[in-house]
């Protein structure tokens, strides 16, 4: 499959759903001819689904909301599905590892590093979903450093995510917090040699995560406790708009709202 992607004889396609805090954003992307193109997004309100940023309360309305979007999406029904939740569900754990000396070992290793991990944190497979990913490499004292990272779910909450999408036909295979999902998304630029370095964003409503990607390799990934909110309350603050006005043309929604409000509350943000 990834022969057939990388040498532009098949179109890929995948949906990312970016589940949030107030907004869950749906991508429609495709891969084709050295070229990621988002071919729609589509940004919904979580509440139907999110009962608080510790719960996916309610998975089945958030399957029946895409499986409603893809019947005027026909030819994504078969496509990847990769859901990102909030990471405040996941416990994240970063792990470095080193003397590497090839793939088979790094794996070995990382499976090693994760195990022990769960162990000391006391989690089972059997009540615990674990997974884990390398973002990259960077060199320290002329030794080459693996960026590695341990995410684990509560298996009840995994599964009734999984059971959700597979009752309506739609296929999961990634269900990860918003710092894979870049990882993720990243992997769609097969080939990409003219612009070997790359920085993703993801501004959320209280945060904005930032992965850095160098040759190909994730080089630096962070979170910044700062998002959409923190100019919400300077335009309030500054400009005497209710929250709920200023928040509504921040994320998005400016059809309430004169061209003169809406460009003010942008200029008032730029500074």
């Amino acid at each position: 499959m990834d022969f057939l992607i990388e040498n532009n004889l098949m179109t890929q396609r995948r949906i990312i759903i970016d589940v949030g805090h107030q907004k869950t954003k749906i991508l429609f992307v495709t891969y084709k001819k050295n070229k990621m193109t988002v071919e729609s997004c589509i940004m919904m309100d979580s509440e139907p689904w999110m009962q608080d940023i510790m719960e996916l309360a309610a998975p089945e309305k958030l399957a029946e909301a895409v499986y409603d979007l893809l019947k005027s999406n026909a030819h994504y029904r078969k496509a990847e599905i990769a859901i990102l939740l909030p990471s405040e569900m996941f416990q994240i754990e970063a792990i470095e590892l080193n003397d590497i000396a090839n793939k088979k070992d790094l794996e070995e290793q990382l499976d090693k590093s994760v195990k022990s991990s769960a162990n000391a944190r006391n989690l089972r497979e059997s009540t615990t979903v674990i997974d884990s990913t390398v973002f990259g490499t960077y060199e320290q004292g002329g030794r080459i450093i693996y960026s590695c990272a341990m995410l684990s779910l509560p298996k009840a909450v995994a599964d009734s995510i999984y059971k959700a999408f597979r009752e309506k036909g739609l296929n999961i295979t990634h269900l990860s917090d918003g710092h894979l999902g870049l990882a993720y998304i990243s992997e769609l630029y097969v080939d990409d040699y003219e612009h070997v370095s790359k920085l993703f964003l993801d501004v959320g409503v209280y945060s904005t995560r930032v992965m850095i990607q160098s040759e190909r390799v994730c080089v630096y990934w962070h979170e910044i406790p700062m998002g959409v909110s923190t100019f919400i309350n300077d335009v309030v603050e500054n400009m005497g708009f209710l929250e709920d006005e200023a928040a509504n043309i921040l994320l998005g929604d400016e059809s309430s709202f004169e061209e003169h409000d809406i460009e003010a509350i942008k200029n008032a943000t730029e500074h």
